[in-house]
């Protein structure tokens, strides 16, 4: 051993030691709190089947035949529970895996090709069977991926004596690789914008066409050229949305706020004020910003002083004041409000939202926001005192960590090509793939990131002093190429911006690795003629109300074929469609107002109590259910104020509630009971509440539905009031036309019961009404949901025309941001 090697192990077994002694740690710290690690519902079964050979023993006659899928994924900890578990018979062993070990990319998730390699060995009578039959791809495209991957030195051809891993093409449809260098990364992008409109242009579905990229990164840098070309994309296996620009500038704006308080952080100030949701003039912005430069104040401090704002003789003063106004009730609002509820509200009243829903790139940036939103509620949920502040910690936090949140993936629209990394398209296939930005340094030749190198005795199946640094990233590379059927274009440029700097870069090593016949053929180098494309590139985005409405219409029509119609979604649509859209297609960011909070803790107590009475047929106590109410309430997302407040309200109700219905409890037949159903095409949806027995022994059924609110008469509930459009008993009738579709459910429904639940403790009498739905309202019902649903289906979300209904809408600013007309 040379003194280089001896010195570079000498601080590997250091590290190594530092880090055990961290990981016992972390173990103690996990043991202590009663907790355990994504990694330690495999790693204690190991364990525990080491410890107690009876415990595995268990297991082993339980099962005795494994088949193991994707075994090039699976990590050391979940190859040694298969190990254990087929080790009673030894060599006899039934274990059978399918794998690809030139694919084997997963070891950022710990997964090794070890276990392919040391199967073979384990089981020493193992059958091999080869499957050298390819039906995806064309033979060129075959044969350039095996002259790439047979540069890897560790590979199972080299463990199986006379293996022959060299793939055998059943496609034969034209095809071609093509290697396309362009001058600079900017050409590289307008280069791939061109050849996708060329291939569109000829007839090829954008859902045929993928560009796969190394990095999360270079999707986000493509992605916003082709929205400024009017070409519409999907992002397969989800980004980072906290790296997307339209939940960057939303999270721009809070940091503003939170920044305010401490008068600091002018540069964030300055950007948001530029923002076009203030229409506040980019010269003003410069005039403010001089004018706290000559006097050494903040941007803060001259926007409120009026008198120095008055000098400056701006265009839009008030707007400026207006903004900072603005900014100001949005720290009020966090003080006083659950962290989502402010989320929601300056997500609205900035405009930002509006913003986003006319943007060309809508679907996108919605489907981000949602994101984001759904992981505040996540937030907020486990921490009901959030706050800005803790919120832009934990954001913080993830990014020191280099946390994701990973972006929704909605289904792929036709209209729209893929982009995806390269792990994210494994399993994946299309007609023509770009494999993008291929230079080195980006694809091979990454700088090392293994900071610790594990012992020889951890991998003993592999030799170490072989495997070329390159190995990983050359089996990614491979599965870039075999996602190909028939087109692969293999593109880079000459120089790239890195690091606020043009350099040159070298090409990726491995196009040079794809044998002799691809390096010489179909080379292309764009033109630099480009300088309508350029300014194109350069200019807003635009807004093609053509291609715009084409899109959201496919979008929305992606959305309507997988949606199951409620009675909520059915009365929503017929208060007003457009709010249909928005609310339950769309599903814009919206906080759980506090009465609804409240009404699902009522509706969660009241359940727990019937499940006790059905399961052991006695009344549960008083305090069983009010304990029952507590719980629930906390689970919600309220201020202190709030809650203290729902709390007492929830007892004061709850309490009477028992107190006057106490000898009429009975056991139920179904609590909170599921129903998906279908009315020819159209499915339906529905939860009900609570289902009693009306006449057992004719099977027929009485529908309960809790009402929290307050108590209504009964021509409201008819539809016969001013106020009133009958949701009420639509609703009902609803819950009649599901039970007669539910086959599984076995009753027949009687009659249903609206149950106002504050009646006894407001007016000291049952709020409970029943009513008898009859066929001929079942037909109308019918009648209804047909002609609703077609009009969903063809995409009608017209504003409603009843004003008084936008007053009390959540979207009311939305649609009317300078106020409802008279």
């Amino acid at each position: 051993m040379s003194k280089t090697e001896f010195l570079k192990r000498t601080r590997d077994l250091v590290k190594n030691r530092e880090l055990a002694s961290l990981y016992e740690e972390y173990e103690k710290e996990l043991s202590e709190s009663n907790n355990f690690d994504f990694e330690d519902m495999i790693s204690h079964v190991t364990r525990a089947f080491k410890a107690d050979p009876d415990f595995l023993l268990t297991y082993q006659e339980r099962f005795h035949y494994f088949l193991v899928d994707e075994y090039q994924d699976t990590n050391s900890a979940q190859n040694e529970v298969i190990n254990l578990l087929a080790s009673y018979y030894k060599e006899r062993s039934d274990v059978f895996v399918v794998g690809d070990p030139d694919q084997a990319i997963m070891r950022f998730q710990g997964a090794s090709i070890e276990n392919q390699l040391s199967f073979v060995r384990r089981y020493q009578e193992v059958l091999v069977i080869t499957l050298r039959q390819n039906y995806r791809s064309a033979q060129p495209i075959l044969d350039a991926a095996y002259s790439l991957i047979s540069h890897n030195e560790l590979r199972i051809d080299d463990v199986v004596e006379g293996l022959d891993s060299r793939l055998v093409g059943n496609l034969k449809d034209k095809s071609s690789i093509n290697l396309v260098t362009a001058p600079s990364s900017i050409l590289e992008d307008l280069y791939l914008v061109r050849k996708i409109k060329e291939l569109e242009k000829s007839g090829t579905l954008p859902e045929e066409i993928v560009v796969i990229y190394r990095n999360n990164l270079d999707g986000q840098i493509l992605s916003s050229t082709l929205a400024k070309f009017g070409i519409d994309y999907v992002v397969q296996g989800g980004g980072n949305v906290l790296a997307e620009p339209v939940v960057k500038r939303f999270l721009k704006i809070l940091r503003v706020v939170d920044e305010l308080r401490r008068k600091e952080e002018d540069i964030h100030l300055f950007t948001i004020l530029n923002y076009d949701i203030f229409g506040i003039d980019p010269l003003d912005v410069l005039k403010i910003s001089r004018c706290a430069a000559d006097n050494k104040a903040t941007l803060f401090d001259v926007i409120a002083d009026r008198k120095l704002l008055d000098k400056l003789n701006l265009r839009t003063a008030d707007k400026v004041v207006s903004a900072l106004s603005e900014l100001a009730n949005w720290q009020d609002l966090d003080a006083n409000n659950t962290f989502v509820q402010f989320f929601e509200q300056v997500l609205t009243e900035s405009g930002y939202l509006k913003s986003v829903l006319d943007s060309p790139d809508v679907h996108n940036q919605i489907t981000r926001l949602n994101t984001l939103f759904e992981e505040v509620k996540k937030m907020n949920r486990a921490d009901h005192d959030l706050n800005l502040r803790s919120f832009l910690d934990n954001l913080d936090l993830m990014e020191q960590n280099n946390l994701r949140i990973e972006e929704g993936v909605i289904k792929h629209r036709k209209s729209a090509i893929t982009l995806t990394t390269a792990h994210s398209a494994k399993g994946l296939e299309w007609k023509h793939v770009f494999v993008y930005r291929l230079f080195d340094g980006q694809w091979g030749n990454k700088r090392n990131s293994d900071l610790f190198h594990l012992p020889p005795s951890l991998v003993p199946n592999t030799d170490l002093s072989k495997k070329e640094k390159n190995e990983d990233e050359r089996r990614l590379f491979y599965v870039a190429l075999t996602r190909a059927k028939t087109h692969l274009y293999l593109v880079h440029a000459a120089s790239y911006s890195l690091y606020g700097r043009s350099r040159q870069v070298a090409p990726s090593m491995f196009l040079f690795e794809l044998g002799d016949e691809f390096n010489n053929n179909n080379l292309e180098t764009p033109e630099e003629d480009l300088e309508s494309d350029l300014y194109s590139l350069l200019a807003p985005a635009p807004k093609i109300e053509g291609r715009l409405e084409k899109e959201q219409a496919e979008f929305l029509a992606i959305l309507v074929d997988k949606f199951s119609l409620s009675v909520t979604a059915l009365n929503a649509y017929l208060e007003c469609p457009y709010k249909f859209k928005l609310d339950k297609l769309l599903r814009l960011p919206r906080a759980k107002q506090p009465h609804l909070a409240f009404g699902t803790a009522v509706h969660a107590a009241l359940e727990s109590f019937y499940r006790r009475l059905k399961d052991e047929g006695l009344s549960p106590s008083k305090d069983f259910l009010l304990s029952a109410f507590k719980t629930a309430l906390a689970k919600e997302i309220l201020t202190k104020k709030e809650t203290a407040n729902r709390l007492e309200q929830g007892q004061k109700i709850l309490t009477a509630y028992y107190d006057f219905f106490l000898k009429s409890f009975s056991p139920p037949v179904f609590l909170e009971k599921f129903s998906r159903v279908n009315l020819g095409d159209i499915t339906l949806t529905g939860k009900i509440d609570r289902i009693d027995w009306l006449d057992r022994s004719a099977r027929s059924v009485k529908v309960v539905d809790y009402k929290t609110g307050k108590p209504k008469s009964l021509g409201h509930i008819m539809g016969k009031t001013k106020d009133s459009t009958g949701d009420l008993h639509r609703q009902l009738v609803f819950y009649k036309l599901l039970i007669d579709l539910d086959r599984r459910l076995k009753v027949n429904f009687g009659i249903a019961e609206l149950d106002f639940v504050q009646s006894p403790a407001e007016k000291d009498k049952s709020g409970k009404l029943t009513f008898e739905i009859t066929s001929a309202e079942v037909d109308e019902l019918k009648k209804l949901i047909r002609e609703v649903m077609s009009d969903i289906r063809a995409l009608k979300f017209p504003r409603t025309t009843n004003l008084e209904t936008c007053k009390d809408c959540d979207f009311r600013d939305h649609c009317w941001p300078e106020g409802i007309a008279e």
